[in-house]
């Protein structure tokens, strides 16, 4: 039984009564297809939906103690697991309609914020960050920011990946100078806008480095370098009169 029966075709018990196959289910703005579910995997109800055109076990309701949040209206199955420092949900909507499961460790989340889902994945909402961080586009997706160490360090407890997972973030102040601003790149602070010096040595390095600077007449030194998985990395070249013109 369940909502598939409205919206799947050709549906038969297979294997011993076990598996549910189902020879046309039909998705938004996509050509019917075949999907195949094992019952063994569902509660005891033994619902099935139709997700986009993929069998799948109805999620069992929210427990009635999880904390609150605009999680709620599209997560289900959630309930509180490891001694309740844990919120886990089966079933959490995604941004293309689909569904899958997430958690989040409550201590990184008190009581005093909010819980939500983003793109199947809880986060965490509305933690401040300090009146005196450097501005930047960082502001906008990462939060809980606070500087360091008497301002050595900016860190970000909450800064948002490209997966709309949240991770923690630091930057050494030192390595972005005026006028760098910081971002945020896929949950990393990054410095952005720094020039090069007009005296360093041509090269394709130029392309990927920025911040760079003669040190001692030779030492090339640059702040920001991108590497091949998209970090920023400083870098030096301890003499770059080595190096000779073409």
């Amino acid at each position: 039984e369940g909502s598939y029966l409205n919206s799947c075709k050709g549906c038969r018990m297979e294997d011993g009564g076990s598996t549910l196959h189902c020879t046309r289910c039909s998705s938004p703005g996509h050509a019917s297809s075949a999907s195949r579910l094992s019952i063994s995997t569902c509660s005891a109800s033994r619902l099935v939906d139709n997700i986009h055109g993929e069998l799948e076990c109805k999620p069992e309701p929210n427990a009635p103690d999880i904390p609150p949040g605009g999680y709620a209206n599209s997560c289900l199955g959630c309930k509180l697991d490891d001694d309740g420092s844990t919120l886990r949900c089966s079933h959490c909507g995604t941004a293309d309609g689909h569904r899958k499961a997430s958690s989040i460790f409550l201590k990184a989340c008190p009581a005093q914020f909010r819980i939500d889902n983003s793109d199947g994945h809880l986060v965490c909402l509305g933690i401040p960050s300090a009146s005196n961080i450097p501005p930047g586009g960082y502001q906008s997706s990462c939060q809980g920011c606070n500087l360091e160490e008497a301002g050595r360090f900016l860190r970000c407890s909450h800064c948002m990946t490209s997966a709309k997972q949240q991770v923690e973030a630091t930057f050494e102040m030192v390595d972005c100078p005026s006028p760098g601003k910081l971002d945020n790149a896929d949950g990393r602070l990054i410095c952005t806008d720094l020039p090069n010096s007009p005296d360093v040595p041509q090269g394709g390095y130029l392309g990927s480095c920025h911040g760079c600077r003669l040190e001692a007449g030779s030492r090339l030194v640059c702040l920001g370098c991108r590497s091949a998985d998209g970090r920023w990395l400083k870098a030096h070249l301890e003499d770059s009169k080595q190096c000779r013109a073409p």
